[in-house]
């Protein structure tokens, strides 16, 4: 016995499901690509504002040349969607008052592939530029997915004290 092809039939509402299912993933792709276009474009951007700024400034005096470390809370699930937080993180590498970025993700649950690859490029940009990039008290889910994507140890990982009082 054949099986009917046509309208609401099983073999039709597969082909359908796999072509929306196609579509979507063609769409988030799509997103995907779009969003690191843009970032791409925002990088060349503020590469070129730093520079021109740089050439304007008078040389750092004894007083503005005293370092701090910046202290960055992220927090829920971090995925592509969150990429302008993470801005805050490249404005402190391109502060030359900054000297230690600390990214405090104790409350962070998640993070996806697009954060995570956002996070090694700022590490190489803070070993690039000889600043101190440290995650702090990253979850233990964020940690597999560090130790599944990473050599052991690519970013520096403190842990805060534990509180014993």
């Amino acid at each position: 016995m054949s099986e009917k092809l046509g309208p609401g039939s099983d073999a039709e509402d597969t082909k359908l499901k796999g072509t929306l299912l196609r579509y979507q993933i063609g769409s988030h792709n799509q997103v995907i690509a779009n969003l690191q276009d843009r970032i791409a474009e925002h990088t060349e951007l503020r590469d070129r504002r730093i520079a021109e700024l740089e050439s304007l400034q008078p040389a750092p005096t004894a007083e503005q040349s005293h370092k701090v470390e910046q202290i960055i809370p992220l927090s829920g699930q971090l995925d592509i969607y969150r990429q302008d937080e993470l801005g805050v993180i490249s404005s402190c590498l391109d502060d030359p008052i900054v000297s230690k970025i600390t990214v405090d993700l104790s409350q962070a649950e998640s993070v996806d592939a697009a954060v995570l690859s956002t996070l090694v490029s700022f590490n190489q940009r803070s070993l690039e530029l000889k600043k101190e990039l440290v995650l702090l008290d990253p979850p233990k889910p964020i940690l597999e997915i560090f130790s599944r994507s990473l050599k052991p140890g690519y970013f520096k990982i403190e842990v805060s004290p534990v509180d014993t009082n």
